[in-house]
């Protein structure tokens, strides 16, 4: 009886450590809180890919800001509070997007600049989800060249290159789920029959 209980036990153990990996993956769905009580900080601004300050840019890019903490709660929010600024303070009128994917990105998107200097804003009052903000205005400075051309488009993304869909997700557990209690319902009546 020892024997076949502890077989029985190996084999939960095992099923329940294969599963855990595929249950741990999920989606990235989920809402989080942002960081705790961490205080928000820009943790890096990139212009297609390389760190933007003091970058030379053509007349079109695109600028990633990804923040510390998750912003989604005051996503639509901090959206306005990031701006691209030429020499004299004018706003340019850049594109701002939230990134639900990520929870802490921001996409800004700018096109038809002349050669000069610009800034990108990103005004003290962003706030994470947890409540806390930048406190103060972050600036990082680039330029954009004469005669600078925009970078030629990234490649898309195709539907077998994403993630599974949480569904996937559900079914997965689901089924994993189905075949623990199986082998807890054959675990007991072993040991039933063995009494």
């Amino acid at each position: 009886m020892k024997k076949t209980l502890s077989a029985v036990l190996a084999l939960v153990l095992t099923i329940a450590l294969l599963a855990c990996p595929v249950l741990a993956a999920g989606d990235g769905s989920g809402g989080g809180s942002g960081g705790g009580t961490k205080q928000l900080q820009v943790v890096s601004v990139t212009l297609d890919g390389a760190a933007l300050e003091g970058a030379e840019a053509s007349a079109d890019g695109v600028i990633t800001v990804t923040f510390s903490n998750g912003m989604a709660d005051n996503s639509e929010a901090t959206k306005t509070l990031i701006a691209v600024k030429n020499a004299g303070g004018e706003d340019m009128m850049a594109a701002v997007s939230y990134d639900p994917a990520v929870k802490s990105d921001f996409v800004v998107s700018f096109s038809g600049l002349e050669a000069g200097a610009y800034t990108l804003v990103i005004g003290a009052d962003a706030k994470a989800n947890n409540g806390t903000t930048l406190g103060k205005d972050y600036t990082v400075s680039f330029t954009v060249a004469a005669g600078a051309e925009a970078p030629e488009p990234a490649p898309e993304v195709k539907p077998e290159d994403e993630a599974p869909a949480t569904g996937e997700s559900k079914a997965v557990f689901a089924v994993a789920a189905v075949a623990l209690l199986g082998v807890f319902g054959a675990a007991w009546s072993l040991k039933k029959a063995e009494d």
